[in-house]
């Protein structure tokens, strides 16, 4: 899901950004260290030659899509200009004006303010950006009626706008200015001061001083070695997700756990910074992006992170290609390293936070499965989870035709001890009433079916009509949604622990594979594979392989049908929990219905990797997508990142 979020919101830079820009000096060092949310691009036009070099760059340019873009282009401008009206800048304004570095930054300057920054290099552009400072004005005091005045900041001219209440918004303010040759527009008079009081120097007070920025940039800097990045990001998790609910205090909150609080409480706030480079276009390439992860110990010894934060232990080593039974036709495939015990003993402190307990709510759901006495008597601990070995593996693929319960995931982890660890599946799935015993090739597969979802998800067709009401019906598949997994396959094969979302899914993995149908045989992961080894200097925590024209297919389709917030599948839930109402499926905010058949783009989709490594503070990640007929040096020999 984070490979596809990538992708799809580069492709989204890619329709948007227009204009020029050359290199300048960094805005972290005039952004505060309160920065939580950050972007820079320093080179618009180098990002603009490049990005048609890409893959996706040609495929927006393709005629074919020129409809579809057009309007995307129409939709986002239009949702750009209604988030940031409280500047009265458009994407439009900064293409016209930019001649330098472009960034923007979430700031929260306090707990109970937020504050947005655009910092953009005018050198050479005093004509157009006199222009656009007239625009605005315009617009924020005839439309907005907007009370304008003149103020001295810092020694500097600014002009200052009071904008009145309106029943969508909250009056706020909006300041502008130009200082050696940075046009500088924010809507918080304190942000702007110190972002002026900066042009003096390097302060300790600068986004550039803060030790996780420092921390990511520089691990991103060596790896990059002389490589340029086109765009620089960095982002606080926890800060990002409190200044945009500070900056939106309309918005209702939702009803019920508060995640972030939990996250927060159970020791996540080690990860104090995410942030990295992307290249377009690189020497062997297609696109390129090198993400660091920081997150200091906070804790001496094996358990490093407080609480449910150390199930964030990845160890490096071993051999992660594909195991003889992936087949080649999956879209995706990852496997990593972890430890399973660790990670059941973390689960605790955050299942008992979750459901609002100072303890023992997990230990009390844990002894009820082995005390039950109509239960499974099963130690969940040394029964199951100590029989678990140190690898895991997941893969996908989406069923044909493409619906909302196309996508199917299968989840391996390896085992030390099969047969036991079948016996006590065994013992768990008799005491299940859902769950019903069947045999494929020798195998014994439990298969879980959710009784109140009304769809064949093996199939992704709808059953047979029955007795059921309407109103049943209805609540039936409501009850459905709720499910990450609807249907699920459980059973204990090639030495792994299989748990698959569709059971068809799940026999395919137990058929018998010649060396030509395996993934790990096929000249697509072969050619990434060699990337990958080069990457992750021989080592890794994890590695991921994507065949993104079979990844792809399913979101498109379903974007293309206007039912993507329907889809039953990790990224679906995801971006409902995100966007949507909480219990409500959203409506999906891209407009589709002019992009072309799939068939007519997935030549432009080619294959793509990424390695992990587990570091002493954190973890980094390179990954990267090939052209889909890459050059024959790119298997030979790929750039290499420090």
């Amino acid at each position: 899901m984070l490979c596809r979020t990538r992708w799809l919101c580069i492709a989204a830079i890619g329709c948007l950004v227009a204009g020029k820009l050359k290199a300048a000096t960094p805005s972290e060092q005039l952004l505060p260290g309160t920065t939580k949310g950050y972007a820079s691009v320093g080179d618009i036009e180098r990002f603009r030659v490049d990005w048609a070099k890409t893959q996706l760059g040609q495929l927006l340019a393709d005629p074919i899509m020129q409809p579809f873009v057009e309007d995307f282009q129409q939709q986002q401008q239009s949702k750009w200009n209604q988030t940031h009206q409280k500047l009265g800048i458009t994407w439009d304004d900064l293409a016209e004006v930019a001649s330098g570095e472009a960034a923007i930054a979430l700031v929260q300057p306090s707990a109970t303010e937020a504050a947005l920054v655009l910092i953009v290099d005018v050198t050479g552009r005093k004509e157009k950006t006199t222009k656009l400072l007239d625009k605005i004005n315009a617009d924020l005091t005839k439309q907005q009626q907007a009370k304008v005045s003149q103020i001295k900041v810092a020694e500097s001219p600014v002009t200052s706008y009071a904008i009145p209440k309106t029943k969508q918004q909250r009056a706020r303010s909006a300041l502008f200015c130009v200082k050696q040759d940075r046009l500088i527009a924010t809507d918080n008079l304190e942000v702007l001061r110190g972002v002026l009081g900066r042009f003096a120097g390097p302060a300790d007070d600068s986004l550039s001083a803060l030790p996780a920025f420092k921390s990511v940039i520089a691990r991103c800097e060596t790896a990059a070695g002389k490589q340029i990045p086109h765009v620089r990001w960095f982002v606080e998790p926890f800060g990002y997700v409190e200044a945009t609910r500070v900056a939106n205090p309309v918005t209702p909150r939702r009803r019920g756990t508060d995640m972030l609080k939990v996250l927060a409480d159970v020791g996540f706030t080690a990860v104090k910074g995410v942030g990295g480079y992307l290249h377009l276009a690189t020497e062997k390439f297609d696109m390129l992006h090198q993400t660091a992860v920081c997150a200091p110990p906070t804790n001496a010894g094996e358990n490093r992170y407080k609480l449910a934060a150390n199930m964030l232990d990845f160890p490096n080593g071993g051999d992660l290609k594909p195991q003889p039974w992936v087949p080649r036709e999956i879209a995706t495939y990852a496997s990593f390293n972890l430890k399973p015990p660790k990670i059941f003993e973390s689960l605790e402190p955050l299942v008992d936070a979750m459901y609002g307990e100072t303890g023992g709510f997990f230990k009390d759901i844990i002894d009820s499965i082995e005390e039950d006495p109509n239960g499974a008597h099963i130690n969940i601990r040394t029964d199951l989870v100590d029989l678990l070995g140190g690898r895991a593996t997941i893969v996908s693929d989406n069923l044909l035709p493409i619906t909302p319960q196309s996508e199917r995931l299968l989840v391996g982890v390896e085992t030390i001890d099969a047969k036991t660890l079948a016996a006590n599946i065994e013992k768990l799935m008799k005491a299940e009433p859902d769950a019903k015993r069947r045999e494929y090739k020798g195998h014994v597969i439990w298969e879980i079916v959710n009784a109140d979802a009304d769809t064949d998800v093996a199939a992704g067709r709808k059953r047979p009509a029955s007795t059921k009401t309407k109103q049943d019906e209805d609540e039936e598949e409501e009850n459905a949604r709720q499910h990450m997994l609807p249907n699920s396959a459980v059973t204990v094969a090639h030495g792994q622990l299989l748990v698959a979302s569709h059971y068809a899914f799940l026999t395919n993995m137990l058929d018998d594979l010649s060396h030509r149908e395996q993934l790990v045989d096929s000249n697509e992961f072969q050619l990434v594979k060699t990337g990958l080894d080069y990457l992750s200097g021989g080592k890794a925590c994890a590695q991921a392989f994507s065949r993104t024209d079979e990844e792809y297919r399913g979101p498109y389709e379903l974007i293309r049908a206007g039912r993507l917030p329907e889809a039953e599948t990790v990224l679906g839930k995801l971006l409902n929990n995100v966007l949507g109402e909480e219990g409500v499926v959203r409506t999906q905010r891209i407009d589709g219905r002019r992009l072309p058949e799939y068939d007519a783009v997935r030549r432009y989709f080619g294959p793509a990797g990424m390695t992990a490594v587990s570091e002493d503070d954190g973890w980094f990640l390179t990954g990267f997508m090939l052209s889909k007929e890459p050059p024959a040096t790119v298997a030979e020999k790929p750039a290499k990142v420090k």
